[in-house]
């Protein structure tokens, strides 16, 4: 079986790797089929138009939006964040008037980035005439349906997010945000399976669009244990008597963080909140650390390598996660950091939302707060960290559900399977 996934995402580079989209290759590869990934290459990064790493052969579109970005403009990196486009929520109405219009803007620039895309990914998908074609996200889905349909080939749709409600990126106006959900619909419909990442969101997409429910296949990573480290603890913690909640991802709108540094100020003496990553927020929670005077609560690292991330939450002592409810992405959705803390082996205080509220009670992995109120953050954090007994219990629950069942070595059988079902049936007719 050959597959070819196709995302927007440029996949990898030297600190950064889609962590979704590598699960899914090498538990292709190591099933024994052929993979290859089309992806799109990222502003301010100097990335091969085609390389092989581990194995997977990876092919990526350089737009002309790209190139004047690099010619012209002469930026600085942007690879430790996501998409590089320091953009506001589309439907902030706070963010003032000249502020929407400049976001409208990049809006504008952000989709015909992502047309050229669409024609150029399609027809490199199609040349490489895949069984199956799994598609990454809506921005995936177009160019995937056309090479689908060329080839005859299967399609697969990793609907990874509510593609409509997200905080960030495309639709900008409510029209559009009307089409892209029709568009959406129909494409769901021309698919011959549709995967969500949780099951609230999965019958979601079953109710909205009228298809059967998606398969669910989780955030979840390939199993380690991974090691904490003395150095590392002494970064996070800036004093190693400090018990240490950390916050790790990207730092964007919606995430709650603004909350979360406010939160800083109720916590027990002796504990740290630490934000690790980078993205368009970072000032504005420097300058909300400063004016509260919490440099003593709150250090801001940065970002690392994505190596990294598993000793660096290992070496925390609690997971934190106040994502914002306002947007239904986010309030039904499991993101990467709620498995990697599951990973780690630390006790979890996440948003009380309906899909992490429903994984904390069934495996025991922590508690949840009310993320729109800095005093009850602050509650669970103290909770959470007071009872030595409970919170070895919950760091137990953690790593039994992290090694028997919320791992990727358990989920990709699913996966793998459902893929392989599909390459077996007869070639759609062109």
């Amino acid at each position: 079986m050959k597959v070819v996934i196709v995302t927007s995402y440029h996949f990898r580079d030297d600190t950064f790797t889609e962590i979704r989209i590598n699960a899914q290759s090498q538990a292709l590869l190591h099933a024994g089929h052929q993979v290859a990934v089309v992806g799109m290459a990222k502003e301010g990064l100097d990335l091969p138009e085609q390389e092989v790493r581990d194995g997977v052969p990876i092919f990526r579109h350089t737009t002309l939006m790209h190139r004047l970005y690099s010619r012209w403009l002469n930026r600085p990196s942007t690879a430790g964040q996501e998409g590089g486009d320091t953009l506001l929520a589309y439907n902030d109405k706070s963010s003032g008037f000249l502020n929407r219009q400049i976001n409208r803007f990049f809006m504008l620039r952000h989709n015909l980035n992502f047309l050229s895309f669409c024609f150029a990914a399609a027809v490199k998908a199609a040349r490489l005439k895949a069984d199956v074609y799994v598609a990454r996200d809506l921005t995936g889905l177009r160019p995937a349906y056309v090479a689908a349909r060329l080839t005859g080939a299967r399609l697969v749709y990793d609907s990874a997010e509510l593609w409509t409600e997200r905080v960030r990126g495309i639709p900008y106006m409510p029209w559009q945000k009307a089409a892209v959900a029709w568009e959406e619909k129909m494409l769901c419909h021309r698919c011959d399976l549709v995967i969500a990442v949780s099951q609230h969101v999965a019958q979601i997409l079953a109710e909205r669009y009228s298809i059967p429910e998606p398969m669910v296949i989780l955030n979840v990573q390939p199993y380690v244990e991974p090691t904490p480290s003395p150095e590392i603890r002494a970064r996070l913690a800036g004093d190693v008597n400090r018990r240490v909640a950390i916050y790790v991802g990207y730092l964007h709108y919606g995430k709650g963080l603004e909350k979360l540094v406010e939160s800083a100020q109720y916590l027990d003496d002796g504990t740290v909140i630490t934000i690790v990553g980078d993205g368009i927020l970072r000032q504005t929670l420097q300058t909300m650390i400063q004016e509260m005077h919490l440099e003593d609560k709150v250090r801001l690292i940065g970002w690392v390598s994505s190596n990294e991330v598993p000793a660096y939450v290992a070496s925390a002592d609690l997971g934190v996660s106040p994502i914002d409810r306002r947007w239904l992405n986010h309030r039904h959705n499991l993101d990467y950091k709620f498995f990697t803390y599951v990973m780690g082996g630390i006790p979890l205080a996440v948003s009380d939302q309906p899909a992490k509220r429903q994984m904390i009670e069934k495996y025991g992995l922590g508690d949840v707060f009310d993320e729109q109120n800095p005093r009850d953050i602050a509650r669970v954090i103290n909770g959470l960290l007071a009872d030595p007994v409970r919170y070895e219990t919950i760091r137990a629950n953690c790593r039994k559900a992290a090694r028997e069942e919320l791992n990727w070595d358990v989920v990709s059988r699913q996966y793998v399977s459902a893929l392989e079902s599909l390459a077996q049936k007869q070639s759609r007719p062109r």
